[in-house]
């Protein structure tokens, strides 16, 4: 009788819960939404009151705009130029060589191409800081771009090429034509990879130079305190830490939310508009997630510059990616699984905690794998709440940074 109970209660209880895992990206939207709109008010407020509040807001839209001006620049001409090549007249060898390599270089942490724009293009550039920003992010911009429009061009029909070459039209006619079908989605490629350069901060901060610029130090000195004694030992101790605790806080939520939208959400105008939701957040740029955590550790709650701050912020930056792995993980367990389960007089949740679980596990270890490693490069909400100046562990989870 007892353990009769105690599965009902069971039953009636675990899918409320998920339910609440699924609700947390709706819920961070909202917060998200709400404080950037409060925080954008307050600042436009300020600027009839602050001395040269006006000028200092034209000065950064001014060189935003330049700093995106000179990235296009450099990235529409390589970059479709590339996806021609590849989509048109590169051979199967090439492609097999090439196409995966934009992948990776789309990948590449955006601190790595930071510091090789100071490396190479710093001496040339010292004193013009807009246009190395520019080169920069045009660099960054320049694989994803080319990827993203590579597939935009092969996407074309074959009967347009093969049509086009039956009337006499030879290959550079043809590629023009293939080019105004494309035209769309190369449109929405540069704009992609334009919101992917605006939402990397970490990039600017050191071609700019308001990061620490670091050296070969930072291999042998012993761990520190004081900045300019940053241990590498320590920064990987600090990274360790933070990655744990972030896990720790994705990974079961992550879980929860995808139990219940593969197995429990109904289909219809709310499951829509959560994965719709879901989607926007893991699109959102680090950054964002860099000021809630500002706002919400820093100022409201006080709790100055802390681990667990830069871990909460990064686990709300893993849990969309997580959740949509997750998803993935799951639609791939057989259905005739569940359907033997629940055959043989199991419920759902049994089904859920026995057999779909145990059965989607790999997909999910993989899938956890790859939003971590994405999460990993994105260095803006650690550097606004102060986590990513970590030099040492601190002695407890509230410590200062």
């Amino acid at each position: 009788m007892g353990t009769r109970v105690t599965r009902s209660l069971a039953d009636a209880v675990v899918p409320k819960l998920l339910f609440l895992c699924a609700l947390s990206s709706v819920l961070a939207t909202l917060v998200i939404a709400g404080l950037l709109a409060a925080e954008a008010l307050a600042f436009v407020r300020t600027l009839g009151t602050s001395a040269g509040g006006a000028g200092a807001l034209a000065s950064l839209l001014a060189g935003t705009v330049l700093a995106t001006f000179v990235a296009v620049l450099v990235a529409l001409p390589i970059g479709l130029v590339a996806a021609i090549y590849l989509s048109e007249f590169a051979g199967p060898r090439a492609r097999r060589v090439l196409a995966p390599g934009l992948d990776v270089l789309a990948s590449l942490p955006t601190v790595v191409l930071g510091y090789l724009a100071i490396a190479l293009l710093g001496p040339a550039f010292a004193e013009h800081h807009v246009l190395l920003s520019g080169v920069a992010l045009g660099v960054m911009m320049l694989p994803y771009f080319a990827s993203r429009s590579e597939r935009a061009i092969s996407a074309v029909p074959h009967n347009l090429r093969e049509g086009a070459y039956a009337l006499g039209a030879g290959k550079i006619a043809v590629n023009r034509i293939v080019l105004k079908a494309a035209l769309g989605g190369i449109g929405a490629a540069l704009l992609l990879a334009v919101a992917r350069a605006l939402g990397e901060v970490m990039i600017l901060m050191i071609v700019t130079g308001h990061a620490s610029q670091g050296g070969w130090d930072a291999w042998v000195l012993a761990a520190s305190s004081q900045p300019a004694r940053v241990s590498l030992s320590a920064t990987i101790e600090g990274a360790l830490l933070l990655v744990a605790l972030a896990l720790v806080i994705a990974v079961p939520t992550a879980v929860g939310a995808a139990s219940w939208l593969e197995e429990y959400a109904p289909r219809g105008r709310l499951m829509s508009r959560v994965e719709r939701i879901t989607r926007t957040l893991a699109a959102a740029p680090p950054i964002v997630y860099g000021l809630l955590g500002l706002v919400i550790f820093v100022h409201v709650l006080g709790q100055g510059e802390s681990t667990l701050a830069g871990a909460v912020m990064l686990a709300l930056l893993l849990l969309p990616r997580m959740t949509t792995a997750f998803r993935e993980a799951l639609r791939e367990v057989p259905a005739s699984l569940r359907e033997a389960c629940l055959a043989l007089g199991a419920d759902r949740l049994h089904t859920l905690r026995e057999v779909v679980l145990p059965a989607a596990t790999p997909g999910m270890f993989r899938g956890a794998l790859g939003s971590l490693a994405r999460a990993a490069i994105e260095t803006a909400p650690l550097a606004w709440i102060g986590a990513a100046s970590l030099s040492a562990l601190p002695w407890t989870l509230l410590g200062a940074a």
